[in-house]
């Protein structure tokens, strides 16, 4: 189980997994399950191609690195590191700005399991050492495997023990990692960030990515050789596009494939959700990979108001789907009240086979992530601190978080994923759910908001256990008391549903 997110919710999977098992695609003529308040009724769309063009498809043959542990890479002398900025999305009109009606008002029992081990992980000093400036946002991103963690911040990243001891010769630039391409490469001399970690548990490797931007646009992607990260990696510098900005990129792993999400900005203008896959079989065995690119643009199948970023669905847990099963990506409409779902199948023997199909529109608890926040674009500098900080903190209310988990329990199949919402009056909160059925009839089995007391809760990152127990993970703060941290709270999967009653924990 894996809790990541743009914000400083770091090492939380593991903690949050033992602590808490410790204490305890359709189309219109599919059936409609039968409504209730927090399972409402399915609104299904007909099941068609939403692409207009044909995938464009590519191939790349890797670079095969020494062992990463002995790579030096002296930082150039440039100025301050900085994330290539991120860019804004389309905003979202106000719909009715009504209390939130499946918002938790309680904690639940003191219950929740205090963690079994915490570490410092990168920071500011990290950089320092290796004489790169601020980059802000860090852009957190970490995973556990069976030996490591591999932690990746916007300029730099490192690998720990389970125990949080550094291995020798980390942290190093980010860029470290691709030094062994031609030189003038762009993923070899650029460090742009918005890295991604993701540990592939069916293979027992080790999956990294950040962009190289811009024109053209880059996603570099490594993928180790063995088990141990700090070994040797296969390099797979892969240009998504010329025109489009591959910007907030999420990475999923799936038995057929790696799964990228992007919020894709066209040279030209304008938004568009796009999608990517990438050759795993190929990528696992060193060998030429090839990719299926989607990018939307004037996708007049995806609602106007749901043009915002989606997420690739990430396989938890050893069982994996049914086999030929496509990859699940969910996106958020606030207007409609919904979350509309999309299957991503990928043909590797006829690329231009491979499709990009909306499933369904699944009618949720009205939400709303529309904001009072002190810059106009209704995610950046809403959050307040404790004085004398003056400063407020993104909210990103206006996207899914990070990651979508999808299990396979033979019994059903779930997908949970989160958002940030306003609770009642520029009040955030958490707002998770849990998906089944996503490849036959899929319904809304539970969902709820967790705002159990004034404290604002967002940026939050969901997933469950083996025995369907939930974990949430989420940043934390108020005006007065609270500076910003870390919290997680949970159920067992026996508990009632739409409700977290394990209590809350502090990181």
């Amino acid at each position: 189980m894996k809790l990541a997110t743009p914000s400083c919710v770091l090492a939380l999977a593991a903690a949050i997994a033992v602590a808490l098992v410790g204490a305890a695609g359709a189309s219109s003529a599919r059936p409609a399950r039968p409504a209730s308040s927090l399972a409402p009724t399915l609104e299904f769309a007909p099941q068609f191609v939403v692409n207009q063009a044909p995938p464009v498809v590519s191939r790349v043959s890797p670079t095969r690195t020494p062992p990463l542990r002995d790579i030096i890479v002296v930082p150039d002398s440039t100025p301050p590191f900085l994330e290539y900025s991120e860019r804004e999305g389309p905003t979202q009109a106000a719909g009715p700005q009504a209390p939130d009606p499946a918002v938790q008002r309680t904690p639940g029992a003191p219950d929740m399991p205090a963690p079994l081990l915490t570490f410092d992980g990168l920071g500011q000093i990290s950089r320092s050492s290796l004489g790169i400036g601020g980059g802000l946002p860090p852009d957190v991103e970490g995973d556990v495997g069976p030996s490591h963690y591999v932690e990746w911040i916007n300029g730099v990243f490192s690998v720990f023990s389970k125990t949080g001891a550094t291995a020798a010769g980390f942290p190093k630039v980010g860029k470290a990692l691709f030094s062994s391409l031609t030189p003038g490469a762009p993923c070899r001399e650029r460090n742009d960030g918005d890295p991604l970690v993701q540990y592939d548990q069916l293979a027992d490797r080790w999956v990294v990515s950040q962009f190289a931007v811009p024109d053209p646009y880059y996603q570099c992607v490594a993928v180790s050789t063995t088990p141990d990260p700090t070994g040797s990696w296969c390099l797979y510098p892969f240009q998504v596009s010329s025109t489009v900005f591959n910007d907030y990129g999420k990475l999923a792993m799936w038995p057929d494939a790696y799964y990228f999400s992007f919020a894709g900005f066209p040279d030209a203008g304008g938004f568009t959700p796009a999608a990517y896959a990438v050759e795993r079989a190929q990528m696992l065995a060193c060998g030429t990979a090839q990719t299926v690119y989607f990018d939307n643009t004037n996708n007049a199948a995806i609602s106007a108001s749901a043009q915002n970023r989606m997420l690739p669905a990430d396989l938890d847990g050893p069982t994996v789907p049914p086999v030929g099963e496509p990859n699940p990506f969910v996106m958020h409409d606030d207007v409609q009240d919904q979350l509309e779902l999309y299957e991503f199948h990928v043909d590797w023997v006829t690329l231009t086979n491979s499709t990009f199909t909306k499933v369904a529109d699944l009618a949720v608890a009205p939400f709303d992530t529309v904001f009072t926040c002190n810059v106009p674009t209704q995610t950046r500098q809403c959050i307040p601190q404790p004085a004398p900080e003056t400063n407020r903190l993104d909210v990103l209310a206006t996207r899914l978080m990070y990651e979508l988990n999808y299990r396979n329990f033979t019994t059903h199949q779930a997908l949970v994923v989160n958002q940030t919402v306003d609770a009642d009056t520029d009040h955030a909160g958490v707002r998770w759910y849990e998906l089944r059925n996503p490849h036959g009839v899929p319904f809304v089995h539970q969902q709820s908001t967790y705002a159990p007391d004034a404290n604002h809760r967002w940026m939050g990152s969901v997933a469950m256990d083996r025995k369907g127990n939930l974990a949430v993970g989420y940043s934390i703060s108020n005006m007065t008391n609270i500076f910003p941290s870390i919290r997680y709270a949970g159920r067992l999967a026996t508990d009632p549903v739409s409700v977290l009653t394990q209590g809350e924990a502090t990181l």
